[in-house]
């Protein structure tokens, strides 16, 4: 399964954010997600000089891991990263 299918499948949004001046740097993430770590919530994203190289790094950051949408709310969702998802 592709990010992109993820997404929708989960109904979040990817957003990706470019530096300027920053030699072409770009991040990605999902939006209001963290992701569980020995206990405590961590937020991440992806970094890379392009879109696509930073939704890959994005990807191999929560690969198999537990992430959260809205933890300190009464709308929080827990789901686990298939091992599988790719660009």
């Amino acid at each position: 399964m592709n990010i992109q299918e993820y997404a929708d499948i989960l109904n979040i949004e990817i957003s990706l954010i470019y530096y300027p001046n920053q030699k072409n740097r770009w991040s990605a993430m999902f939006q209001n997600c963290e992701v569980m770590g020995d206990g405590v919530l961590i937020g991440t994203y992806g970094n890379g000089t392009t879109p696509l190289s930073a939704i890959g790094d994005f990807i191999e950051n929560i690969k198999g891991k537990k992430i959260v949408f809205g933890a300190g709310t009464l709308k929080r969702r827990e789901f686990v990263v298939p091992e599988t998802l790719s660009v």
